[in-house]
């Protein structure tokens, strides 16, 4: 008896031993290559989402370069940019200004303009999202419908003038004006009922080309606003 005690504490302590490799390897270890495993899905996730961060910079910026490109071409070709001012035309003709020559902003279809721009903008299309190039064409669809409002007042405007001119407006033509410079020039050359006549003639065209610049200037006041377009979020 005495000798099986010792043996059979012996296979006890063995016992133990085994079972607490066996616990080990079964629960401890396990929770250890989890904690692991763990750590290394977080590391990888913070590395995807500065990537994430990054790529989203760096198409942003893309976008940023396609809007610009298309305010550059789109104010110019929409708007009276590239128009020829009708002073250089008359400068080399001798003529005296026509006032058709400022209503040409008006002949110009600003809403089917944008999206021709739109259309042969190739970086939009390209670079840019399905859903930006959405909002975007809603966007200038918008400035299309605002602009033709703007049209309609400030053509209406533009087409009293020959009737709502002023004899203040006609005697403050400034001095350094094309039209003062001519008249001043041909002063010898017309009678005072003449100079008259064409006094009113430009003031009648300095004021419509006021008018037409200004609808111009809002052309391009609208295009510009679209650097600041609140874009959706993915």
């Amino acid at each position: 008896m005495d000798l099986w005690l010792p043996r059979m504490s012996h296979f006890a302590q063995f016992g133990l031993f085994l079972f607490t490799v066996f616990s080990l390897y079964f629960t401890v270890l396990p929770l250890y290559q989890k904690a692991l495993l763990e750590e290394a899905i977080a590391r990888k996730e913070l590395e995807l989402k500065e990537a994430s961060a990054l790529l989203n910079k760096k198409y942003e910026q893309i976008r940023s370069y396609a809007v610009s490109e298309y305010v550059v071409k789109a104010s110019a070709k929409c708007s009276d940019l590239l128009i020829r001012p009708p002073e250089l035309t008359t400068l080399e003709t001798k003529e005296t200004p026509e006032t058709t020559d400022a209503k040409v902003v008006y002949d110009i279809d600003v809403a089917n303009c944008l999206k021709s721009e739109f259309e042969t903008t190739t970086s939009f299309k390209r670079e840019l999202s399905h859903q930006d190039l959405t909002f975007f064409l809603e966007a200038i669809t918008t400035i299309g419908v605002e602009l033709a409002e703007i049209r309609a007042t400030s053509f209406a405007q533009y087409k009293t003038v020959d009737d709502t001119i002023s004899e203040d407006k006609i005697l403050a033509q400034k001095k350094s004006s094309f039209t003062a410079q001519y008249l001043e020039l041909m002063k010898s050359s017309f009678s005072p009922a003449r100079q008259k006549e064409e006094r009113r003639k430009a003031a009648i065209y300095l004021e419509k080309l006021r008018i037409s610049h200004e609808y111009g200037e809002s052309i391009r006041n609208r295009i510009f606003r679209l650097h600041q377009l609140t874009w959706p979020s993915e």
